[in-house]
């Protein structure tokens, strides 16, 4: 496989099946979502999630982000 994004895709395609088999045998109803973030900053995703989910999966990365930009960073005085 010479394309990185269909090499990615598969990847993901198999972890997604794992997963969810695995979350099916412990009776959990939750649905995963996976993403690769390429060094060029392509996100490529797998999920089952509605486009709403993902609205809320995306605030909610976007918050994360901001608290990890304020926090102080290990060794700095100020």
């Amino acid at each position: 496989m010479n394309d990185p994004t269909a090499a990615i895709s598969s990847i993901l395609r198999e972890a997604n099946e794992l997963i969810c088999r695995r979350l099916q045998e412990a009776r959990l109803m939750v649905s995963p979502v996976l993403a690769i973030v390429t060094p060029d900053r392509k996100v490529i995703l797998r999920t089952n999630v509605s486009p709403e989910v993902l609205r809320w999966f995306g605030e909610d990365l976007k918050n994360i982000a901001e608290k990890i930009g304020a926090a102080p960073k290990l060794g700095k005085t100020h």
